[in-house]
């Protein structure tokens, strides 16, 4: 345990590697045994990869071409990855991405180690079908190139004790404390961390089956393991690499970190179709004959209520349009929020709603700034509450609001007219913050709210 953590030196002053103390609370990730997609270094998921801009095709891209395409946004780029590259790096061969970031509210008190790890591919859903409870994999449903996944390790400073560790599997977060059940590798201070198989979302505890849905006759989730220390990886000092970027837009990547980081584009395919129609084994064998044809049967009686964002896998978000990979200067305590001495002024209510997550329901209330951004302050579950600048849309100023809701319970969906005439809707995916313009009514102009 490190007994003197500075978290208020000024990253971007001078080489911001991680400090050699990081190592000490990265996390060690159990695999599954039938795992075949590994974690991997983006130059690994570069090779044979082609890079999708509005300028044209880049063949066989590299991490500097991503960094020069920094400023467009997640929809005007993304990287279509090699088939040869899906299966990742051989086990504790490929680095571990980590940015070491101060949270809102907490500067010099607390410090975030926001670790990524990177793949190549994400696998099929995983399902237990029922009656009979028998575990299976979907191929193609769920499926997409690329994949982020990680933890975040909450210290106190300058103790260096842990206060939780955030998993995150699907969008949804589980924050574990060291008092409620956080394992910890004997004698260490690194947390542990289960990844399901193919989906590598992060789990706290190793379940034999973590259930994400279910529609009675099946349910989807991840199945996690715990008793193969072959399929463990480990990473260590010399296997983290610093992706700390700065609060510009776009984001600039600090002193000594990896430029690619600032990528905003989508590492991997956009609208990968995805089919739910049959299942095969955990070890992708064929299922036996009479469980083949049951598992077809149970899922066409599910076909029918699963929505475009389950048919179509989306590669995911490059660090660049992410605030977990965002490292906060020590004179300001949250990327793109102002020094005390500067505050900006608050110019409009545009709405406040509850978010029920994992741990308590939370509110978030959204207002417009002199700046002219949307921003948002929410409450955390350690006690502190939270800015965010969600910015504007590119080239779009903000009118008025027009209404805020919460889907599913933890998605907030605020609304908003642009100086277009158009709909703009900010909304939560689970892992970032998004703008998509709803258009306007034809020959339609947007005058008042009349609810959300």
């Amino acid at each position: 345990m490190n007994a003197a953590i500075d978290v208020t030196a000024a990253p971007g002053t001078e080489t911001y590697s991680p400090p050699s103390w990081v190592a000490d609370y990265a996390p060690v990730v159990q695999f599954h045994p039938d795992e075949v997609y590994l974690p991997c270094s983006i130059e690994y998921l570069l090779e044979g990869a082609t890079l999708v801009t509005p300028s044209g095709p880049v063949s066989n891209p590299t991490a500097a071409d991503l960094y020069a395409n920094r400023a467009l946004a997640t929809d005007q780029a993304h990287v279509e990855i090699s088939a040869s590259q899906f299966s990742g790096q051989p086990i504790n061969s490929a680095p571990c991405y980590v940015c070491v970031e101060t949270p809102p509210g907490n500067l010099g008190t607390t410090v975030d180690l926001n670790f990524f790890f990177l793949f190549a591919y994400n696998g099929p859903q995983g399902a237990v079908v029922q009656p009979g409870g028998f575990p299976c994999l979907l191929p193609t449903f769920g499926e997409h190139q690329g994949d982020i996944e990680g933890v975040t390790v909450r210290l106190d400073a300058p103790q260096g004790n842990i206060v939780w560790v955030r998993y995150e599997a699907h969008g949804d977060s589980t924050f574990v404390t060291p008092a409620n059940g956080l394992s910890l590798v004997p004698g260490t201070s690194r947390p542990m961390v289960w990844c399901g198989l193919g989906s590598h979302a992060t789990y706290s505890t190793p379940e034999a089956f973590e259930t994400s849905e279910d529609y009675a006759v099946v349910a989807f989730g991840d199945f996690v393991r715990n008793d193969l220390p072959e399929w463990v990886w480990s990473p260590r000092a010399g296997d983290l690499v610093a992706v700390g970027l700065d609060g510009s837009t776009p984001a600039e990547p600090l002193d000594g970190t990896a430029p690619w980081a600032a990528f905003q584009g989508r590492l991997g395919l956009i609208n990968q179709q995805n089919r739910c129609t049959a299942g095969v084994s955990l070890g992708n064998q064929p299922l036996p004959s009479l469980e083949d044809g049951y598992v077809r049967t149970m899922l066409a009686l599910v076909n029918g209520h699963l929505g475009p964002d389950q048919t179509l896998g989306d590669g995911p978000t490059g660090l660049g349009a992410r605030l977990a990979a965002r490292a906060a200067p020590a004179e300001s305590p949250w990327p793109g929020v102002p020094a005390a001495g500067n505050p900006l002024a608050l110019r409009g209510s545009f709405g406040a709603v509850a978010v029920d997550d994992s741990l308590l329901p939370r509110p978030y209330a959204f207002v417009k700034a002199d700046d002219g951004h949307l921003w948002v302050d929410c409450w955390d579950p350690q006690l502190i509450w939270m800015w965010a600048d969600l910015g504007t849309p590119r080239d779009v100023a903000l009118e008025q609001a027009m209404g805020a809701v919460v889907v599913d319970g933890d998605r907030p969906y605020t609304f908003v007219s642009g100086s277009d005439g158009n709909l703009w809707l900010n909304f939560w995916d689970g892992s970032q913050w998004n703008w998509a313009n709803q258009g306007a009514p034809p020959n339609v102009a947007l005058t008042a709210a009349m609810g959300a």
